[in-house]
């Protein structure tokens, strides 16, 4: 299967967003979301474990 390859200039031009958007910017914008939606997660899952603990521990008393 042959490699394909895109040059930097048209994957510029085809990953514009609204305005003059670079790959660079755009993925910086991905990376950025990306750790604000794994924070999100942590919160929940942390969320979760204490109501978890909260229910074990009405269960013994």
């Amino acid at each position: 299967m042959p490699e394909a390859s895109i040059s930097s200039e048209s994957c510029d031009i085809a990953m514009r967003l609204k305005g003059d958007v670079t790959v660079e910017e755009y993925l910086s914008r991905v990376i950025k979301n990306i750790g604000v939606l794994s924070a999100r997660y942590e919160a929940v899952q942390k969320d979760i474990t204490n109501a978890i603990s909260l229910t074990k521990l009405d269960k013994a008393i």
